[in-house]
């Protein structure tokens, strides 16, 4: 307890009662007016003169200001949890911190006592960093009431792991927030797209309307239109329609708001997520990301009630990786094949090659499991690699003729005589 206190280390209300006091004891109020600036009774007045003249200043501060808590917590443990921060979380916002606390380090301390141990070590959340947003001018909709009723999808550019950015192709239900299926690629592609739906529809069937922007993905008008009808189906259109799932398009960003703002959520969560389990490859990501989303979804979606349901019942997987196909027109070369990134193909039926007439018309097949077909006639053929074997004769090494000059030859005549004096001499001494 401190024996000198300082006007300066009073709180306001300290501060107010204690000069009130001293004007009374000098003269310059009474105590009604005194009563009226402390908003009190001339009974308290009387009090609190009686305090100062036997306490003084000090009698004005409250009793425990200078008592340290019980449950304060020590010095070291307040150091470990910024160290943690600093080492290992340092890109995580405080509510993913906290969690992780007390997920990995078995720390369970509340939010607000974390938030003023890392503010007392200089340490701001992430999000402080980030722009406000502005005014939002587009009103809220009700969510839908059914699961599988309405999906939105979309894809996001974004650093999200090493130093080259990637693209999350993702989908949410709008009705319970779950996400259905995510895939990261290296551009907003129909391979991204293909990956997502393969997930929607092996985990939990075919829902009844997908809600995207406006790409040339999901929606292809020509120019020379001169109704609204469409022109034609883009691949992922014909794929959505086999499956019987309705396309909706729009340009509005907000439109898609639970998309948009689980994308925010993923820059903030998933991109911490995937540097502190060390992952800085395409391949890495999308086996992380699937382990991922039943924790995600635990966490943030409401729970799934398949009573009231749009999905359907998914097809066999054979049939999904027949929809989930991207088609290509082909023109038959001159010796009856097909060329397709590089390679040669033929149609086979029944293991036996079928000759088609050169610069005939075909569809060129590629599966979702990477198999190759051939579509001629309504009628379909596996496509069968052309493999050419080149023949090379082996090259035979002849040996050269190398002239090796006698020893009587002028160039060797000194050294050959030296070697039969010497070989002579040796001769003797034996004998």
């Amino acid at each position: 307890m401190k024996e000198k206190v300082s006007v300066s280390e009073m709180n306001y209300r300290e501060k107010l009662k204690y000069k009130t006091i001293i004007k009374i004891i000098n003269g310059k109020i009474d105590k009604k007016k005194a009563s009226i600036i402390i908003g009190c009774s001339e009974r308290r007045i009387n009090q609190l003169i009686n305090i100062y003249k036997t306490q003084g200043k000090f009698g004005f501060i409250h009793k425990s200001k200078y008592n340290i808590p019980f449950n304060k917590l020590d010095s070291s443990f307040r150091e470990k949890i910024v160290n943690l921060y600093k080492e290992k979380y340092y890109d995580f916002n405080f509510t993913h911190f906290r969690e992780k606390l007390r997920d990995i380090e078995n720390i369970n301390i509340p939010y607000g006592t974390l938030y003023n141990i890392l503010s007392e070590g200089n340490i701001k959340s992430p999000k402080k960093n980030r722009k406000s947003k502005k005014q939002n001018l587009h009103p809220s909709r009700e969510r839908k009431k059914y699961f599988g009723e309405l999906v939105q999808i979309d894809a996001s550019v974004h650093l999200w792991f090493g130093n080259f950015k990637t693209y999350l192709h993702a989908a949410i239900d709008d009705a319970t927030g779950n996400v259905l299926g995510a895939y990261f690629d290296t551009g907003e592609t129909i391979k991204g797209y293909y990956e997502m739906t393969y997930q929607i529809l092996t985990n939990y069937g075919i829902p009844m309307t997908f809600y995207s922007d406006r790409r040339t993905i999901f929606e292809y008008y020509s120019k020379k239109m001169v109704n609204i009808e469409k022109d034609t189906f883009t691949q992922f259109e014909a794929a959505c329609d086999k499956l019987g799932i309705e396309i909706i398009t729009t340009s509005v960003a907000q439109a898609k708001g639970k998309i948009e703002r689980l994308f925010g959520t993923f820059q903030s969560r998933l991109v911490a997520e995937l540097r502190f389990h060390n992952i800085n490859t395409i391949e890495k990501a999308n086996q992380f990301v699937k382990e991922y989303l039943p924790v995600y979804n635990k966490q943030f979606a409401l729970p799934i009630n398949y009573n009231k349901s749009f999905m359907e019942e998914s097809p066999s997987t054979d049939l999904i990786n027949l929809y989930l196909s991207i088609f290509t027109t082909k023109t038959v070369n001159n010796g009856s094949t097909i060329k397709h990134k590089g390679f040669l193909y033929y149609p086979e039926l029944n293991h036996q090659r079928i000759n088609l007439v050169p610069k005939t018309k075909v569809i060129f097949i590629e599966s979702f499991d990477r198999k190759f077909y051939i579509l001629y006639q309504d009628k379909f053929y596996n496509a069968a690699k052309l493999i050419i074997e080149q023949h090379t004769s082996k090259k035979i090494k002849k040996e050269k003729n190398v002239y090796r000059p006698p020893a009587s030859h002028p160039f060797k005549a000194a050294s050959y005589q030296k070697y039969i004096e010497k070989h002579n001499s040796k001769k003797k001494i034996i004998s």
